[in-house]
Order: structure tokens, then C-alpha cells, then sequence
């Protein structure tokens, strides 16, 4: 059901299966136990800090937000306190094999976990620290699940869905190994999600270009031959 200049409403039906309450129970994970432990998030992505920010105080964390190492380093020699973990998501550290930002944080907090999130898998051969027990790596795009595992992993704690998560992680190398090359178009008039849908298509090796409205995608279509087409359904 359409009207112009009003939108669209679309109507569908999922079937869903129905689990008892103590297969609940046994399930749910207990968010306020998460409330004692403080991530320290060091990122020089302004995109992504503040998704950061949200996915992880939703799990319950606590947060204490960095914008480079050098800031991190004087936190360090000024306070008393210190972290759980540390969350790195820094554009000076994301090829860099020997990534000095992470040797300098390791050299003054020898036993602090560090969770890294890198751009793309298939970019990082070898590991900054590679043999460093306390030194785990993400790939983006970032979800709050694969998130949460990656984090409980590296605190030592015993990951909730590691098995499903493999499965997938395994599947998507395959994804993005099948549509790497290809050409989209991406319709969305948000430019925050327009830097971010880029930037994670594009480290996985796809081509994109941008149309702001449906208006500008149409004449875009004509002038030009795309594999695919991304587009928000409340776009105007």
C-alpha cells in the first residue's frame, strides 16, 4: 500500500517456534554481571565510536571512551584505576604488522586483554601480537553478539554462542569472497549510514557508489550498469 509523498506499509507474517520458560532461563545471559566490568574503547573512528558505545552499554559494561593512545597512556599514568579489557579500533593500527600503538599499550599493561577490530580479515596476515595469549582480533561489520563472544572470550569467560558464531564466521568468508569485485548501488539519505555501508563494503572489496534519493537512483540506474542495488524502504 502506497501513497505519494506519504510512504509505503508493508504487511507480512513470520512463523516463530515457542520455547518453555526454563529453556529461557537457562539461555538468558545476566547482563548485570557485565555492570562490574570497564572497557576501556580506544577509536579514532567517528562513525563507529559512538555504535561502540551504544552496543556495549547495552550489554551492560562499563565504558570509559579514548580517542588515541597517547590519551589512553596518560589515563594510565594519572589514575589509580584501571580496565577489564581494552577495545581498539584505531586507523593507524589497522594494517601496520607491527602496530606501535598496541606494542606501546602492552609494554606498560603486560597482562591487560585486547580486543582488536580490524577492517577486513583477508588484509591482516599476520597478527600485531601474534603470540600474545591476552591478544584477540574482530573483524567488521560488528554485531552486538559476535561482539559480547569476542569480549568474553578475551576476559576469559566462556563464550555464549562460539559455536554458532564460527559457523557463520566461516560462511561469510565465503560471501564476501563470491561478491568481491561486484558493483552496488546504495540508496540512503543518511549520511552517517552512507559513510558507514561504504566503508564496510568497500574493505571487502566492493564497489559503491551513492544516491541520496529514489529520485537520483533512477537516473543513476540509466547511465549506469550496477550487480546490485542497497536501498532504505522508508526512503523518500
Amino acid at each position: 500500500e502506497s501513497e505519494e509523498h506519504v510512504g509505503s506499509q508493508f504487511h507480512f507474517t513470520l512463523s516463530y517456534q515457542s520455547q518453555q520458560n526454563n529453556e529461557l532461563s537457562a539461555k538468558k545471559t545476566n547482563l548485570t554481571a557485565f555492570k562490574e566490568i570497564k572497557i576501556a574503547l580506544i577509536t579514532d573512528n567517528k562513525i563507529y565510536q559512538p555504535i561502540f558505545q551504544r552496543m556495549l552499554t547495552s550489554l551492560g559494561f562499563t565504558i570509559e571512551n579514548f580517542n588515541s593512545t597517547p590519551e589512553l597512556l596518560t589515563y594510565f599514568a594519572n589514575q589509580q584505576d584501571s580496565f577489564d579489557a581494552l577495545l581498539v579500533d584505531l586507523a593507524s593500527c589497522s594494517d601496520d604488522l607491527h602496530c606501535r600503538d598496541l606494542s606501546s599499550i602492552r609494554k606498560q599493561h603486560t597482562e591487560l586483554p585486547i580486543l582488536h577490530i580490524l577492517p577486513n580479515k583477508q588484509k591482516t596476515l599476520i597478527p600485531a601480537l601474534a603470540n600474545d595469549k591476552n591478544y584477540t582480533i574482530i573483524y567488521k561489520p560488528i554485531t552486538a553478539s559476535n561482539l559480547l563472544d569476542n569480549l568474553l572470550l578475551s576476559l576469559g569467560k566462556e563464550s555464549l554462542r562460539k559455536e554458532k558464531y564460527d559457523l557463520l564466521e566461516y560462511e561469510s568468508i565465503s560471501a564476501i569472497n563470491a561478491l568481491k569485485g561486484i558493483k552496488l548501488l546504495v540508496v540512503e539519505d543518511n549520511e552517517i549510514n552512507q559513510e558507514l555501508v561504504t566503508e564496510i563494503l568497500t574493505n571487502n572489496g566492493i564497489e559503491v557508489v551513492i544516491s541520496n534519493n529514489g529520485e537520483q537512483a533512477l537516473a543513476q540506474l540509466n547511465i549506469e550498469r550496477f550487480d546490485g542495488v542497497l536501498m532504505d524502504c522508508q526512503m523518500p
